[in-house]
This record gives C-alpha cells, structure tokens and sequence, in this order.
C-alpha cells in the first residue's frame, strides 16, 4: 500500500505576511470586522512562524483562561428579539471542540 503524504499549506509570496492576506480576505468578504480580522492574521502568522521553525505547543505550559475571561452562561442577559440582531451575533459565535475528556483539566464545567 502507499503511503498518503499529508498535503502542504501554500505560502504566501516571498515578503508577505501571510496573517495580512487571511486579514484582508476576512475584512473583505465581511466575515470579521477590521481589528478583528488583524488580531486573527497576527496570531495566524505567529503560528505559521512557529510551525516553520518546527516549534511545537508544550500543552504543560497551558493553562484555564482567568475567571474573569469567563462568563457564566446563567448571568447572561436574553437577546432581543430582532432578526438582524441575531443574525449579527451568530456571526460572531464561537465554537469550541474538546478532543479527548470532558476539559475538566482547562477548567470547563459539565
């Protein structure tokens, strides 16, 4: 059988940040607001930095986000009831997969 390489990402042209290019894209096709999209391309393009140089994450470094950083869902207020509003906030969601356990290590409650 033979083996399957795993496929590479495309670089971007010599001397361009490749997190302006993502930012740009996200900006225009108005899936991020400007500083949004610009906080993405730079953590985008530090981890492409990182992964050039063959750094790895050391997970033993990582830790739960600060109890301010979190909010209890139970405090939340409810959303108006207006279309565009929700349509607003559901572009802004975020979903969050844990691999593996419950995320009890990162703090997270079930």
């Amino acid at each position: 059988m033979a083996e399957h390489a795993e496929p590479k990402a495309a670089a971007a042209p010599r001397g361009v940040d490749p997190g302006s290019l993502i930012s740009d894209a996200l900006t225009k096709a108005g899936v991020l607001d400007a500083g949004s999209a610009r906080a993405y391309g730079s953590l985008f393009s530090r981890f492409m930095r990182q992964q050039r140089r063959g750094l790895q994450l050391d997970w033993a470094k990582a830790t739960p986000p600060s109890k301010d950083s979190v909010l209890d869902y139970g405090l939340l207020e409810p959303c108006p009831d207006k279309d565009s509003l929700h349509q607003e906030l559901l572009n802004k969601i975020a979903i969050v997969k844990l691999n593996g356990g419950l995320g009890s290590g990162m703090g997270c409650k079930v």
